[in-house]
């Protein structure tokens, strides 16, 4: 198979992955992510031109996988994939979003908050984000609380 064509099928491949995932078949979707990113994960022999073209398409792969992982609460993954995307590109809100929704799911809200503050430095508009940063500020709240009832009952 030819760099072009490997690129074509690569980006058949995300499409229906897209249309899996709309459909919440979200394993199936996950599934065929996870094949285009195997696909091009030899491509240092390409050209620049096609290099370019599939490191993006690894990158939009990656975070589709990251979306499929929250979506199937498998938060460790999810960060995995993000955390593979911020080695390349620290400034993806979308990795940083979609981290910070796995911290969420994972209950650990200073690290959800941390990654919140960064996509708000980045996106100063995302009002999901906000969102996600007043839940995570309210269950850190409500987890310090229950805390502090535990400890002083100790002593």
């Amino acid at each position: 198979m030819s760099e072009e064509e490997k690129l074509v099928f690569a980006a058949a491949r995300k499409d229906i992955g897209a249309q899996l995932f709309k459909a919440a078949r979200t394993e199936m979707a996950l599934e065929r992510y996870k094949k285009v990113i195997d696909l091009l994960s030899h491509i240092d022999e390409f050209k620049e031109e096609h290099k370019t073209k599939a490191k993006d398409l690894k990158k939009a792969c990656r975070l589709n996988t990251a979306a499929c992982h929250n979506r199937l609460s498998q938060f460790q993954d999810c960060k995995k994939a993000c955390e593979s995307v911020l080695e390349e590109e620290r400034g993806n809100v979308k990795a940083h979003f979609r981290h910070a929704q796995a911290e969420f799911g994972l209950q650990e809200f200073g690290g959800c908050m941390r990654a919140l503050r960064k996509v708000i430095e980045l996106d100063p508009q995302n009002r999901e984000a906000r969102a996600l940063l007043k839940k995570a500020r309210a269950a850190q709240r409500e987890e310090d609380e229950a805390a502090k009832g535990m400890f002083s009952k100790m002593c």
